[in-house]
């Protein structure tokens, strides 16, 4: 029995096939139409005044989808009325208002008939869907329930493939018992990935993802997704974990009426109508013929290019220059700093609010718990509590496994302070004009020349330079540029030969000398300055980080000889400003980012003449490497793992930083200081 004939088969047959029995049966069904009416008014059209007129044209607008061609469709019904139909079959969307009827509520499929229609509608789905995945690896998984679906899926696709290519598939059959043990993360490792779930139980459905998400799915890749599920659901699923973490995701649920089995299609929307996650009913599959062909229709509709409004949680403190809080009389803060700025930007191109906030607890950063939770800023992200956290987050392999990052916006590099080394003594300025080399070759000078010049005496007339003790003398007097007699100027080539070189070379050093000395005496000379981890380990000084956020580990595991030595001499300090006030007690060093210290000193610790009691090390350096085993630090933000605005966040943050930004925000940042 056709379709069509099953439908008409519900309504009262006409009494007789006179031309009375035809009016007969034309007033029964105005009769009914008006009782209808007054029980059930339907709505009219917004541009038109509610009356019986305009909702009895509702009506039996309505009523055509049910009859398929009782009645025509005005011009401009059919326009909101639009169907995309593929080869086997249509799509009939929301915005045609006799849909509304169909979709009211999903009702099950009870006998054989109708399920080999529901298994051939499934097939016709995922064929059409499977055109437009772009070739990749197709994963199916499906119960025992399913497997004539996609046996017909797989023929009618290969029917497809004589004239494009086909996409491979993996099958994997679902034991709802025991569970499912499929090595999805194999599948499309070379190309790309899409998924297919035909699991008849929505909760059984719900467990397996849940199983899997976290290590084996691509929660970027498509999602089609086929199960029985009731009108009154369809929403509490689309905001289940971990479907409310993919972001393409096309779910049909069956329903059966009117003789016939539909698939309804939906799929979920983030942060409309300042909702999280919202339900899209996007149509009802069919095989009801159409007139209007589209084959664009979008399986996966576009999102996350607006978060329209939706206001954003962001957790941080005050930790300059990344995030500065400047209070202000009435008790409130204004925000500023790198990454301030940042999500400003992300919010202005994304079109959502931030409301920036402390953590709860009292904790900055925060620290894990022996119970494996953590505290502070990075606990709220990881529980979810909170939007977007930041605070000068280095981007590591350990901690991108409990939350997600945005890709680094910045370089940074470790370093440490120490205090500003303190001036020399004064009578240790006659040793500092020269260098310890030039003074061991004066030493080595005074020693050998005295020889030269009793060696060359030999030959000379005067018995004067005859002796060791008086030509020893005779070269001090050189050095120390004091004129010699006339009757002890040498008569020999060979010996003015060595008194010449000995007189320049004394003149030379002796002006150096000289004036070096007049300008230590004037200026005192400070002390050499701590610049490199070598030289921290000679320095004297201790050496700490504060004791938390993973720097021994970072330290104690790099395959530096001298940071494991480094590692090995570490104190720890209870946060930033302890770590501050024992450098300046003048006995510590202190490590951090590179790019909070230069900010540190500028403001806090630099006079209006530039004069600082802080040194920063010139060579920094970073323990570890990072997750592109680089020797960088890098810097992102925070957010909850698996979040679906993650790579949104990213492609803004990669424009920001290749307009150069940040590095324009720290000067300005600087200048302010």
């Amino acid at each position: 029995m056709s379709k069509l004939s099953r439908m008409e088969s519900a309504r009262p047959e006409p009494p007789g096939g006179s031309a009375e029995g035809t009016n007969r049966y034309l007033l029964y069904l105005l009769t009914m139409t008006s009782a209808i009416l007054l029980v059930s008014p339907f709505p009219s059209s917004p541009s038109s005044s509610p009356s019986s007129s305009k909702s009895f044209s509702s009506l039996m607008s309505t009523l055509s989808v049910s009859t398929t061609s009782i009645s025509p469709i005005s011009a401009n019904k059919r326009e909101e009325a639009v169907v995309n139909e593929t080869e086997a079959g249509c799509i009939v969307t929301p915005e045609r208002p006799r849909v509304k009827r169909v979709v009211e509520e999903h009702a099950p499929i009870t006998d054989d008939l109708e399920a080999k229609q529901f298994h051939d509608k499934v097939a016709d789905l995922l064929v059409a869907v499977s055109a437009s995945l772009q070739q990749c690896a197709l994963a199916i998984t499906a119960d025992e329930a399913s497997l004539p679906s996609v046996d017909l899926f797989l023929k009618r696709s290969q029917v497809r493939g004589q004239v494009g290519s086909l996409s491979p598939v993996t099958l994997f059959t679902l034991s709802v018992d025991n569970g499912n043990g499929a090595p999805y993360s194999m599948i499309g490792r070379e190309t790309c990935t899409h998924y297919i779930f035909l699991v008849k139980n929505a909760k059984a459905l719900l467990r397996l993802l849940e199983s899997i998400f976290e290590e084996d799915l691509n929660l970027l890749a498509k999602f089609v997704l086929v199960s029985e599920l009731k009108k009154n659901e369809v929403h509490g699923f689309l905001k289940s974990s971990p479907i409310s973490k993919m972001v393409n995701v096309l779910l049909a649920t069956p329903s059966s009426g009117a003789g016939e089995v539909m698939l309804h299609l939906y799929t979920h929307d983030f942060f409309l109508n300042n909702q999280r996650i919202s339900s899209k009913f996007l149509g009802a599959w069919s095989k009801v013929g159409s007139s209007s062909k589209r084959r664009d229709f979008e399986w996966f509709p576009g999102k996350l290019n607006d978060f329209y409004g939706f206001k954003f949680r962001a957790t941080t403190f005050n930790h300059p220059p990344v995030s500065i809080f400047e209070p202000l009389p009435d008790g409130t803060y204004k925000y500023d700093g790198l990454e301030v700025r940042l999500l400003m930007t992300l919010a202005s191109a994304l079109n959502f609010t931030v409301e920036i906030s402390m953590p709860r607890d009292g904790e900055k950063w925060g620290a894990r718990l022996p119970s494996g939770s953590w505290t502070g800023a990075v606990g709220e992200t990881v529980r979810g509590e909170t939007d977007v956290s930041f605070a000068n987050y280095f981007i590591t392999a350990d901690r991108l496994k409990i939350m997600d990052m945005t890709r680094p916006y910045y370089i940074d590099y470790t370093c440490f302070i120490t205090p500003m080394p303190q001036p020399l003594p004064q009578y240790t300025a006659v040793a500092w004009p020269l260098q310890t080399l030039v003074w061991a070759a004066v030493a080595v000078t005074l020693a050998v020349v005295p020889l030269v010049v009793r060696l060359t005496a030999v030959m000379e007339p005067r018995a004067w330079f005859s002796t060791l003790y008086n030509a020893y003398w005779y070269v001090v007097g050189i050095f120390l540029t004091r004129s010699q007699p006339v009757q002890l100027v040498p008569s020999t080539w060979g010996l003015r030969l060595v008194v010449l070189t000995s007189w320049v070379a004394a003149t030379i050093i002796s002006a150096g000398y000289k004036s070096s000395v007049i300008a230590f005496l004037l200026v005192p000379l400070p002390a050499q300055p701590v610049n490199t981890l070598e030289q921290l380990l000679k320095s004297g000084l201790r050496w700490g980080v504060r004791d938390r956020g993973g720097w021994d580990e970072w330290f104690s595991n790099s395959l530096d000889p001298t940071s494991r030595k480094i590692a090995e001499g570490f104190e720890f300090v209870n946060g930033i400003d302890s770590g501050i006030d024992r450098v300046i007690e003048g006995d510590f060093a202190f490590m951090n980012s590179g790019t909070f210290l230069r900010y540190l000193i500028a403001s806090n610790f630099t006079n209006a003449y530039g004069q600082t009691k802080l040194h920063i090390a010139k060579e920094c350096f970073v323990p570890f490497r990072s997750i592109e085993n680089t020797l960088r630090t890098q810097i992102g933000l925070g957010m909850p793992r698996f979040s679906v605005y993650t790579e949104r966040f990213n492609k803004v943050v990669g424009q920001v930083v290749e307009a150069g930004m940040v590095s324009r925000w720290f000067q300005d940042l600087l200048a302010k200081v």
